[in-house]
């Protein structure tokens, strides 16, 4: 983990010098994996629940709903749900690397673009 430097040294760097030490406190952070908390083990459960299920369905599909108050992690919770089928996807057809996942994601009008 690059040492995180105080403000005076930081301002002080120069500018490829400042860019640099951002990139690899960036790339350190992009690393950290995510807790699974109970919530992202639900979502990720009942996810894949939802998947098998309507994997036959011709019509009446179930669908998930995550909503909660801002900031309590339903984009990290849902981003989990679909890098965990993307992964069993792979380890079951290892010779799909041209598919592409899809989502079809439906909000209420009055929702922010996040």
């Amino acid at each position: 983990m690059p040492e995180l430097l105080p403000e005076a040294i930081w301002s002080g760097l120069a500018d490829d010098k400042r860019a640099c030490y951002d990139d690899d406190r960036i790339d350190h952070h992009s690393r950290l994996l995510v807790v699974q908390t109970p919530t992202i083990r639900q979502v990720i459960t009942s996810g894949r629940r939802l998947i098998q299920m309507n994997k036959n369905a011709h019509y009446g599909r179930c669908g998930l709903m995550v909503s909660g108050p801002a900031r309590t992690g339903k984009t990290t919770a849902l981003t989990q749900l679909g890098k965990t089928v993307e992964v069993i996807h792979r380890r079951r057809h290892p010779n799909s690397s041209s598919d592409i996942p899809v989502i079809y994601i439906t909000v209420p009008p009055a929702a922010t673009p996040r």
